[in-house]
C-alpha cells in the first residue's frame, strides 16, 4: 500500500468518504442519466411536459419527507446508541407512522390535483386528466422514497455505507430496463412504472441491510413516547423548510409552462445536468461527514461541530469553484455529447446549455447551504431552516418573474442561483452567531 493509501486508511472519515463517493458516483451516475435516456427515447414534446409536470408534483412531496427522514433520524439514533438503548422499535415506529401519513397525503393530492391544474396551468381537460393518471401511477413513490430515506439514514448512522450507496444503482437499472422494454407499448407511462418498481427494489435491499444489523432489533409497532414526539416536532420544521425548497421546484415548472411547449422539458434537462456535479461532490462527503459530526457532537459538544462545519465549507467551496470553472469551459461539448441521442431536437440544445451555465453559477453557494443545513439539523434547530426556506420562496418568485421576461427559460435557472446565494448567506450569518455563543 503506497503512502496515499496508508494515509487515507488511517483517517476513518476520509476513508469512508472516498469509498462512499466512489460507490455513490457509480450508482448515481446511472440514475442521473435516466432523464437523458428519456430525452433520447421520447424527445421534447407536450407528452414529456405532462409527465415531468405530474412526476414533479409527486417528487415535490417525496423530496419533503425523504431527506427529512434520512437526516433527522441520524442524531436521534446516535442519542439512543449513546444511552445504550435499542433503536429497532424507534425505527419501526417511524416507518409505520410515516407510511400511514403519506398514504392519506397521497389521497389528498389526488383530490386537489385537477382543481389546481385548472387554475395554475394552461393544460386542457385531456392534458389535466392525463396528469391525474400519471400522478395516480406514481404516488407510491412518496412512501417508497421516504422509507428509503429512513432505512438509508439508519444504515449510515451505523456506518454501513455500502448498501445505501449502491441501492440507487439497483433502482436505476430496473427503471431503465422497464422503460426500454415498455416504451413502445405504453409510451411515457413506462417511465412511471420504471420509477416505482426501481424504488420498491431499493427498499427491499435496504430493509435487508437493516435486518442484518446485530445491534438493531427492528419492530413494526407504534410506540409513541417522548423521543418520537420530539422527532416529529423537529422533523415538522424541517419538512416545512424542504416544502419551501421543493416549492421552488414546482413554481419553476409552473412558470416555465407559461413560456410555451417544451419549456418544462428544457428546464428539466438543464437541471439534471446541474445535479450531476452536485451529487458527485456532496453524496459521499456529506453522507459520511453527517454521521461522524452527529456522533462527535453527542460526545464532544458544540465547539467540535462548529469547527467541523466551518472547515467543510472552506474545503467544499474550493472544490466547487474548480468544478464550476471546468464545467463552464466544457459545457457546450458536454451537453451535446450527453443529449445528442435518438429523437432529441438539437434546436433546443443552446437554451439547455445557457440554463445549465446559469445553474452552475450558483453551485458554490448551494453547496455551502447544504453543509450549514446539516449543522442545524444536528443541533435540532430546524426552525432556522424553515425561516430560510420561506424567505427564499418569495425571492424565487420575484426573480423568476423578472429574469424569465428577459432570458426565457435560462432566466428561471438564473433565479435559482440568486436563491442559492441568499440561502447560503442567511444560514452562514446564523451559524456565525451560534459560534460566538458556543
Amino acid at each position: 500500500m503506497n503512502f496515499l493509501g496508508r494515509y487515507i486508511h488511517s483517517k476513518p472519515l476520509l476513508r469512508d468518504t472516498v469509498i462512499v463517493t466512489w460507490l455513490s458516483s457509480m450508482a448515481k451516475a446511472v440514475a442521473a442519466f435516466i432523464p437523458f435516456f428519456i430525452a433520447a427515447w421520447f424527445g421534447v414534446t407536450r407528452e414529456t411536459d405532462i409527465f415531468f409536470f405530474a412526476f414533479g408534483m409527486v417528487i415535490f412531496i417525496a423530496n419533503i419527507f425523504a431527506p427529512v427522514a434520512e437526516s433527522i433520524i441520524v442524531p436521534y439514533i446516535n442519542e439512543r446508541k449513546t444511552k445504550g438503548e435499542n433503536t429497532g422499535g424507534f425505527i419501526g415506529s417511524i416507518l409505520l407512522v410515516s407510511g400511514l401519513g403519506l398514504f392519506f397525503l397521497s389521497a389528498l393530492l389526488l383530490i386537489i390535483v385537477n382543481p389546481v391544474l385548472s387554475v395554475l396551468t394552461p393544460f386542457d381537460k385531456y392534458e389535466s386528466d392525463y396528469v391525474f393518471y400519471l400522478v395516480l401511477m406514481t404516488t407510491p413513490m412518496m412512501v417508497f422514497l421516504t422509507w428509503s430515506g429512513i432505512l438509508s439514514g439508519t444504515l449510515n448512522t451505523y456506518r454501513r455505507f455500502i448498501i445505501p450507496s449502491l441501492s440507487p444503482a439497483l433502482g436505476a437499472a430496473i427503471n431503465l430496463c422497464l422503460i426500454f422494454f415498455f416504451k413502445n407499448k405504453i409510451g411515457i407511462q413506462a417511465v412511471a412504472v420504471g420509477y416505482v418498481a426501481g424504488e420498491l427494489a431499493k427498499i427491499i435491499l435496504l430493509l435487508t441491510g437493516v435486518y442484518k444489523l446485530k445491534s438493531v432489533s427492528l419492530k413494526f409497532k407504534i410506540d409513541w413516547g417522548v423521543q418520537l414526539t420530539q422527532f416529529f416536532k423537529v422533523a415538522f420544521f424541517q419538512a416545512i423548510a424542504l416544502t419551501g425548497i421543493t416549492m421552488n421546484f414546482v413554481v419553476d415548472r409552473i412558470m416555465a409552462s407559461w413560456l410555451g411547449e417544451g419549456s418544462i422539458s428544457v428546464l428539466e434537462y438543464a437541471e439534471k445536468l446541474y445535479t450531476i456535479p452536485v451529487q458527485f461532490l456532496c453524496l459521499g462527503f456529506l453522507t459520511v461527514a453527517f454521521s461522524y459530526w452527529s456522533r462527535d457532537y453527542c460526545e464532544k459538544g458544540i465547539r467540535r461541530l462548529i469547527c467541523d462545519v466551518e472547515k467543510a465549507v472552506k474545503f467544499i467551496g474550493m472544490a466547487s469553484f474548480l468544478i464550476v470553472v471546468f464545467l463552464v469551459f466544457i459545457h457546450k461539448p458536454a451537453a451535446k455529447f450527453i443529449l445528442e441521442r435518438g429523437i432529441f431536437p438539437m434546436s433546443r440544445l443552446p437554451m439547455i446549455e445557457s440554463a445549465w451555465v446559469c445553474y452552475l453559477i450558483g453551485f458554490m453557494p448551494y453547496m455551502g447551504y447544504l453543509i450549514y443545513s446539516r449543522g442545524y439539523v444536528i443541533l435540532k434547530n430546524t426552525k432556522v431552516l424553515m425561516k430560510c426556506a420561506l424567505y427564499m420562496n418569495v425571492l424565487n418568485v420575484l426573480c423568476n418573474y423578472i429574469f424569465m421576461r428577459y432570458f426565457d427559460v435560462p432566466g428561471i435557472a438564473l433565479s435559482t442561483t440568486f436563491v442559492s446565494f441568499g440561502a447560503f448567506l442567511y444560514l452562514k450569518s446564523g451559524f456565525k452567531r451560534i459560534s460566538h455563543m458556543g
